[in-house]
């Protein structure tokens, strides 16, 4: 333990360490469980069942033994009881020396008043001293001084009238079983203390994983805050630029006196929509990694998502001579429309920049009676798997990942987290021999019991079909690999 030393001395197996010490002390104290009070009566039962056997088996057995039997019993569970209260728990310790010093003492006493050293006498001394080392922890020099306290009221216990060989065997069988109960005591304390640096060191690096989570958490919040505050300081002045450039690029004042300035205004205004849209994402990324957007949740078709998301698209779809295969069934689905439309843009974009001219672009959606999903496949170079974990860094650059040329992967994972906002997950495979995929799986909801409907393309409003979609109930899996 940082701070502490934790040597243990040889003779007492304490810790040299005096806070070390208390702190080992403490921790016993609030080791303490049902298990080892139950322990504690189990140990007292016994004590009364040696009372019974003195009076039944034992006739000649005297009043005074059945009483101090009688008296250390109930002494003793009165003693014990208190340990079901916080005063009991904290003199623990000093209650179970107690009981268990009286015990041994008294059998003394009471070899004394019969006269007999007899083994069922002097075997409660040895039955007393392995109660001893189960009971509470009870330190290995307390142990020893317990032991000798027994043992030198034992020695004028002894009937003078007893003779050598009967003397020697007292003698030989408590002593023995105590030097053993002392060892025994001293090894558990050794293990115990062990047990003890295990779990402060376990307590320690808790607590430090404690911090360190703590301080990742306000590092987020400060993250998140910091994109927050940015976003919003930069979209006023965009907005300026946007309007601004949008003025010069019209030219109402009259034509500009050199051509090339209406090019510029048209090239401010192009990157200041970029820019715009850039802080836009940002900032619906932050809020959405800070787990501050409440999804609206509202029926809808996989085809209006997707529609609304090509819609955007068309210049750079005839630019590209790229041919569509669209779904034609529509399917049901109840999700927060403009986020999913969010994410379906975003891997369109990614799609449409990696397919090749005159290639096919296809869009695919289907559903099982677990989910639905939407497949967006391009034709291009494809996706390399093995980097697929690398674009959980959201701003990492990833045109090699994606081999989409100068692009970052803040739009993927905007896509992801809107995903995993509606408890579903988004992943990516190999399309055929060339070409990426990207797969959005959407849960369905508990509330629908059925799966989504499937219907051709007609014209008006459908209602009252049963619809799919799910509820952010629960955190998903980050981007994976599609089997």
């Amino acid at each position: 333990m940082t701070g502490y030393s934790t040597e243990k001395s040889l003779l007492s197996a304490t810790f040299r360490d005096k806070d070390l010490e208390r702190s080992y002390k403490q921790y016993a104290r609030e080791l303490f469980s049902d298990r080892d009070r139950i322990m504690m009566f189990t140990a007292i039962t016994i004590w009364m069942m040696y009372t019974l056997l003195d009076y039944v088996v034992l006739q000649n057995a005297r009043f005074e033994i059945i009483a101090i039997r009688l008296g250390i019993f109930v002494g003793a569970i009165a003693l014990t009881s208190l340990t079901f209260f916080d005063f009991g728990k904290r003199y623990l310790h000093q209650i179970s020396v107690g009981v268990v010093t009286a015990g041994g003492v008294a059998v003394s006493f009471m070899i004394w008043l019969e006269g007999s050293i007899t083994p069922p006498y002097y075997i409660g001394l040895i039955i007393v001293s392995m109660i001893l080392n189960n009971m509470a922890r009870v330190s290995f020099p307390i142990s020893v001084m317990v032991f000798t306290v027994w043992y030198l009221c034992f020695i004028p216990a002894i009937p003078t009238s007893a003779t050598a060989i009967e003397i020697f065997s007292a003698h030989f069988f408590v002593l023995n079983a105590f030097l053993l109960a002392a060892g025994a005591n001293y090894f558990l304390e050794i293990n115990r203390r062990e047990e003890f640096l295990k779990y402060s060191e376990n307590q320690r690096y808790s607590q430090q994983l404690q911090v360190m989570m703590d301080n990742a958490n306000r590092s987020l919040k400060r993250k998140n805050a910091v994109l927050n505050t940015l976003t919003h300081v930069f979209k006023t002045p965009l907005h300026q630029i946007i309007g601004h450039a949008q003025i010069l690029e019209q030219a109402p004042l009259g034509p500009h006196s050199v051509p090339e300035y209406g090019e510029y205004s048209r090239n401010i205004h192009e990157a200041g929509n970029n820019m715009l849209r850039l802080v836009r994402r940002l900032l619906t990324y932050s809020r959405l990694d800070a787990g501050r957007v409440e999804l609206n949740f509202q029926r809808t078709t996989t085809n209006e998502i997707i529609d609304c998301a090509l819609s955007r698209f068309q210049d750079e779809i005839a630019e590209k001579n790229l041919t569509l295969a669209v779904p034609e069934e529509r399917l049901r689905i109840k999700v927060d429309g403009a986020m999913l439309e969010m994410a379906v843009f975003e891997l369109l974009e990614n799609a449409i920049a990696a397919s090749p001219s005159g290639s096919t672009l296809t869009i695919e959606t289907g559903a099982d009676d677990a989910a639905t999903t939407i497949a967006i496949a391009d034709q291009g170079t494809g996706i390399d798997l093995d980097r697929l974990e690398a674009i959980e860094d959201t701003l990492e650059r990833t045109e090699e990942f994606l081999h989409v040329g100068d692009k970052i992967s803040l739009g993927v994972t905007l896509a992801n987290r809107i995903v995993m906002a509606h408890g579903g997950q988004l992943a990516f495979s190999l399309a055929g021999e060339s070409g990426t995929r990207a797969t959005i799986t959407l849960p369905h909801r508990a509330e629908d019991s059925d799966t989504p409907r499937k219907d051709k393309p007609a014209s008006g409003t459908e209602t009252g079909q049963p619809e799919a979609g799910s509820e952010p109930t629960r955190e998903a899996p980050a981007l994976r690999r599609a089997s």
